[in-house]
C-alpha cells in the first residue's frame, strides 16, 4: 500500500507538478458538490478521448520538421543570391559584347570606307565624270569635309554640260559654304542662277542669307531690320522665275517684311524713299518704300 501511494504522489508531482504532501498540510476542509465534480470530470476524460491518442514523438517531429524548414530557407536564399549574380553577369556579359561588337563594327565600316574612298578615286582619276566627283563630294559633305565636298562639286561643275543639272551641282555648292561662308554661299548661288536662271531655289537661299544676317548689317536698329526689305524682294524673285515656288515665295517674303520697318518707323527716320547701304558681307543698298 505505501509503494502504491508513493507511486501515485510521484505521478501526481510529475503530471500535474503538485507536491501532495505539502497540499495535505496545507488543506482546509470545504464542502463540495461531489455529484459536480464528477460530472466535469466526466467531462475532462470526454474530452481526453476526443483528443485521442497522444503523439509522444511530436516535439522531435517538429523539431525535425523545423531544421528542415530551415535547411529549405537558407537553401531558397542561396538560390535567389546565385539568381541574383547570374543576371548581373548575364548582363554585364550583354554589355561587354555589345560594346565589343560596336567597336568591331565601326572598325570594319571605318575600314571599308577608306577602302572604297580609295578605289573610287583611282577610277575617278581613270575616268572622270561629273555624276562621279558629285557623288564624292556628296560623300565628303557626309563626313563632314565641307571643303573636300566643294572640291569635287567644283569638278562636277566643270565637267557636267547640262545647264540644268550645273544649277543643281551649284546650288548644292551654296548649301554646303552656307555652313562656314555667307558670302561663298551667295557667290555659288549666283552661279546656280546664271546657269539656270528659273533656279528658284537660289534665290530662296540667297534671301534666307540676307534675313539672317539682319543683326550683323547696318549700325542703327532701323538699318539692321531695313535688311529684310533686300531678303524680301529676293525671296519674290524666286516666285517669278519658278511659279511652282509662288506659295514658298510669297510667304517667305511676307515673313520677312513683316520684320521690316513699319511705316510709323519710316516716318520717324525721315528715309521715306531713301537708300539704306548695308555695309557687311552683303555689300549692297535697299530702297526704303515711299510713304
Amino acid at each position: 500500500t505505501k509503494v502504491r501511494r508513493d507511486e501515485l504522489v510521484s505521478r501526481i508531482a510529475d503530471e500535474l507538478n503538485n507536491d501532495l504532501v505539502s497540499s495535505y498540510h496545507q488543506y482546509e476542509y470545504q464542502e463540495q458538490d461531489w455529484e459536480q465534480v464528477e460530472e466535469q470530470i466526466g467531462e475532462l476524460r470526454r474530452k481526453m478521448e476526443r483528443l485521442g491518442n497522444v503523439n509522444l514523438d511530436a516535439i522531435a517531429e517538429l523539431e525535425e520538421l523545423e531544421q528542415r524548414h530551415s535547411f529549405l530557407i537558407a537553401q531558397r536564399n542561396d538560390l535567389n543570391e546565385s539568381h541574383g549574380k547570374l543576371e548581373r553577369l548575364i548582363e554585364r556579359l550583354d554589355k561587354e559584347s555589345r560594346e565589343r561588337f560596336k567597336t568591331a563594327y565601326e572598325a570594319i565600316r571605318e575600314n571599308f570606307r577608306a577602302l572604297f574612298r580609295k578605289l573610287f578615286e583611282a577610277q575617278l582619276a581613270l575616268e572622270p565624270s561629273a555624276s562621279a566627283y558629285l557623288y564624292g563630294g556628296a560623300l565628303k559633305a557626309k563626313d563632314g569635309d565641307s571643303k573636300g565636298a566643294l572640291a569635287d562639286f567644283d569638278k562636277a561643275a566643270e565637267l557636267e554640260t547640262n545647264p540644268k543639272k550645273k544649277s543643281d551641282i551649284l546650288y548644292k555648292s551654296a548649301t554646303v559654304a552656307r555652313k562656314f561662308s555667307k558670302s561663298q554661299a551667295r557667290s555659288y548661288a549666283n552661279k546656280a542662277i546664271q546657269a539656270n536662271p528659273s533656279n528658284g531655289k537660289a534665290y530662296l537661299l540667297i534671301a534666307n542669307l540676307y534675313a539672317s544676317s539682319a543683326n550683323d548689317c547696318g549700325e542703327t536698329p532701323f538699318e539692321k531690320r531695313a535688311t529684310y526689305w533686300l531678303a524680301a524682294e529676293t525671296a519674290r524673285k524666286a516666285g517669278r522665275v519658278d511659279p511652282s515656288l509662288s506659295g514658298t515665295a510669297s510667304q517667305a517674303a511676307a515673313s520677312y517684311t513683316a520684320k521690316a520697318p513699319s511705316k510709323t518707323d519710316i516716318f520717324n527716320s525721315g528715309m521715306a524713299g531713301k537708300s539704306v547701304t548695308l555695309n557687311c558681307w552683303i555689300g549692297a543698298s535697299v530702297k526704303v518704300p515711299n510713304l
